[in-house]
């Protein structure tokens, strides 16, 4: 999945150390003109100059693309140089805007610089990878009385960016606030700026406390056995300091496969988490844990995805 392997890099612009800092994560390059992410890929990029005609297929221009040189930068260095740009951006084809120079004042001499913009453009065809970003999660209430395999009654339904962060919600707040909390999109890959964190030796994020107006609201700290992916999270709260815990199980491709959430009172719930065949997210389901290991259960949360059709939307710039 390409955005999975793309959000690796999350982390990259994070160099302190044991110190508290505020940070906003995103999972793809925010500036550019669209609001849909554009992922770096490796496939030849067009160059389109101004008196050419654009491919007769669906498009979306997407933003301004720019680089420099010196006053002998050629024309074609400067094309190869937008081209590799539009692949860590994910553009794939440039409509030129020309070529200007001008000159840069130095503390004891002037430069003559040289710069070549151009118009980024993604094909609709080449944006299916939208269909992997979760655009809402619906959860229904399956206690007793439904069927494990039933949808049960709908409470609520939450729904996403594409950095996965809540954009809306609506129906019952003590369903909402459970299903939200308990997850790492929460936990630790929130971009409020009231989270702060600390890292580990590996560079890690071991500690993210959350504060407001009134102080510190919530701590939260992070295990880990294999890197970047956290086995064990414990969460204190306050002003009441109550401790909640959670427990990660992965599969051999990092995909979380369960967590066993462990509330103040001492009471258990049990989250297996669902995948298609492509490798999606595709459901959760939520059990209390009983005496002996029994599962009883308590929630369904299904997730739907976005697709080409919602850029219409979300497109800024056409």
């Amino acid at each position: 999945m390409a955005f999975l392997k793309y959000i690796s890099l999350l982390f990259l612009g994070i160099v302190l150390t044991g110190c508290y800092v505020g940070y906003t994560p995103s999972y793809y390059d925010q500036d550019m003109l669209v609001d849909f992410p554009l992922l770096p890929h490796t496939a030849e990029v067009s160059v389109y100059f101004p008196q050419d005609t654009l491919p007769d297929e669906e498009y979306i221009r997407v933003g301004v693309l720019e680089v420099r040189g010196d006053e002998f930068t050629s024309y074609n260095t400067l094309i190869r140089k937008l081209q590799v740009q539009a692949q860590k951006r994910g553009v794939d084809a440039i409509q030129l805007m020309g070529k200007q120079t001008y000159l840069e004042e130095g503390y004891e001499e002037s430069y003559v610089l040289s710069e070549l913009s151009g118009i980024g453009i993604k094909y609709v065809k080449n944006i299916d990878y939208l269909s992997e970003f979760i655009k809402s999660q619906e959860i229904y209430f399956s206690g007793r009385g439904y069927n494990p395999s039933d949808s049960g009654r709908w409470v609520a339904k939450i729904w996403l960016d594409f950095n996965r962060q809540v954009t809306q919600m609506e129906g019952e707040k003590n369903y909402l606030q459970f299903v939200r909390k308990h997850s790492l999109d929460y936990l630790l890959y929130s971009n409020s700026e009231k989270w702060r964190y600390t890292l580990d030796e590996h560079q890690q994020i071991n500690k993210r406390t959350r504060v407001g107006s009134a102080g510190v609201q919530l701590r939260v700290w992070f295990s880990y056995q294999v890197k970047d992916l956290p086995n064990f999270v414990r969460i204190r709260e306050y002003p009441s300091r109550k401790e909640t815990s959670i427990w990660f199980a992965y599969d051999a491709e990092g995909r979380i496969l369960k967590k066993r959430i462990t509330l103040p009172d001492g009471e258990m719930i049990d989250q297996i988490l669902v995948y298609d065949a492509i490798g999606r997210h595709t459901k959760s389901e939520y059990y209390w844990v009983q005496a002996n290991d029994q599962l009883s259960p308590y929630l369904l949360v299904k997730h739907q995805f976005y697709s080409p059709d919602d850029i219409p939307q979300l497109v800024v710039l056409k």
